[in-house]
């Protein structure tokens, strides 16, 4: 039995997702005296405004904090913009941030 080519595309797009998703994304983290921040890949899920964004792991001082980030441009110059669930907001420039290494 051949299997017409739309059903085996659409065969590859429903599982294509699960897939990607299942792959270890890069992250990248930018590290100081106080904490360290790490930028996902994952979209962000913690409010419908925050749609396009991706999740941020932010340790400070010790405590732990979920948060979103995305790109940013102001003026000439590209940012990453961090806003964590009590809504405060913070920026960093791109060069802060380092790819992870796999383990």
């Amino acid at each position: 039995m051949r299997l017409p080519l739309w059903v085996v595309v659409l065969i590859f797009l429903s599982c294509w997702p699960a897939a990607a998703i299942s792959e270890d994304l890069p992250t990248f983290s930018a590290q100081g005296p106080e904490g360290k921040v790490t930028l996902t890949a994952e979209p962000c899920k913690q409010h419908i405004w925050l749609a396009g964004w991706q999740v941020a792991h932010w340790m400070w001082k010790g405590k732990a904090y979920e948060a979103c980030w995305r790109m940013q441009s102001n003026g000439g110059e590209r940012l990453v913009v961090i806003l964590d669930a009590s809504g405060e907001v913070a920026t960093f420039y791109p060069t802060q941030f380092v790819k992870d290494e796999a383990i």
